[in-house]
């Protein structure tokens, strides 16, 4: 035990107070033990300690389970942050190895709850078409994520392997794979929000097909438009009602593609959620600033905004600039 530990002990008593703490003790064979020592004065007449007592109870057990409890502690960490590279991994745009993963000014700004994320961004370029996934699955953490992952190679699958790039098939494929690959096992449709689109850069045109996701357009950086939604989400077996939506756009468009974690965050001025409103209005704060630098500013709002209040949700914003 450190030295300054019995100095503050004798310290405490001799002052006339009473002290408490944990005590690593040897035994005479050599093995040790934790004691929980509560050491105090008795005093004379006059207040002033004459004898000191000491009342020890065997805490060893409870250490020992104490350690268990921060080594499963430390190796779950260690396997989320693992997780987390792995989840980095199937999203391109994320890893720091590809500094510029899309072929068009942007940001991406992807703030997990929980070391790993129920909200994901997927993209696919061929040549000048980009195809464009911002979901957000049911659940967070470990089971969240474990849906993004199912997603996202479902994704890759069927546009990189099979080469469908039209959105409400694609749509209508994975809501009929979703729908039928847990069938049984939950009391409940395991679901996923989620925003399907392709952006033509070279025609300046954007397909989409969007089951409760969040989409915004902005034009001249001072009117803002959300795109359609379809009222249900991918694994309720309705994707065969969605049918694919195009817009045309213009040069300094800018879209933005969001989870709903935004929304979900509490306010600290009046405690409730921030609400599509005040997405809107954010957005609306951020186009005098370059598409670049948007994340950062985002990111500054948002910690304004929810001044003490945790981060209530998974996170995902997708800000794209048409040239």
């Amino acid at each position: 035990m450190p030295k300054e530990l019995f100095r503050e002990l004798w310290q405490t008593i001799k002052a006339g107070n009473i002290w408490q703490g944990e005590i690593k003790n040897r035994r005479k064979d050599g093995s040790h033990y934790w004691v929980l020592a509560t050491v105090g004065p008795l005093k004379d007449s006059n207040g002033e300690p004459y004898r000191y007592v000491s009342i020890r109870v065997d805490i060893t057990a409870q250490k020992a389970l104490q350690q268990v409890n921060l080594q499963l502690e430390e190796d779950l960490l260690s396997n989320l942050h693992a997780a987390q590279l792995f989840q980095v991994g199937l999203m391109p745009a994320l890893r720091s190895t590809q500094p510029e993963p899309l072929p068009f000014p942007h940001f991406i700004l992807w703030k997990p709850n929980q070391i790993i994320s129920g909200d994901f961004f997927w993209h696919h370029t061929d040549r000048k078409r980009t195809f464009l996934a911002v979901g957000d699955v049911m659940g967070h953490g470990v089971f969240g994520a474990m849906l993004t992952i199912i997603f996202m190679q479902q994704l890759r699958h069927l546009v990189q392997l099979s080469g469908i790039w039209t959105t409400d098939k694609l749509a209508a494929e994975i809501d009929h794979y979703l729908s039928h690959l847990f069938r049984g096992a939950f009391d409940h449709p395991i679901t996923i929000d989620s925003f399907l689109g392709v952006l033509d850069t070279g025609r300046r045109r954007l397909s989409y097909t969007n089951f409760k996701g969040k989409a915004y357009l902005v034009r001249n950086k001072q009117q803002i438009e959300k795109l359609h939604s379809y009222p249900f989400s991918f694994g309720e077996n309705l994707g065969t009602a969605a049918e694919e939506h195009e817009i045309a756009l213009q040069p300094a468009d800018r879209l933005y593609l969001l989870s709903d974690g935004l929304a979900n965050q509490l306010s600290s001025r009046d405690n409730k959620p921030l609400g599509s409103k005040a997405i809107a209005e954010l957005l609306l704060e951020l186009q005098p600033t370059p598409i670049h630098e948007q994340k950062d500013l985002l990111e500054s709002k948002l910690s304004t905004l929810r001044g003490g209040h945790p981060q209530s949700d998974d996170i995902v914003v997708v800000g794209i600039e048409i040239e």
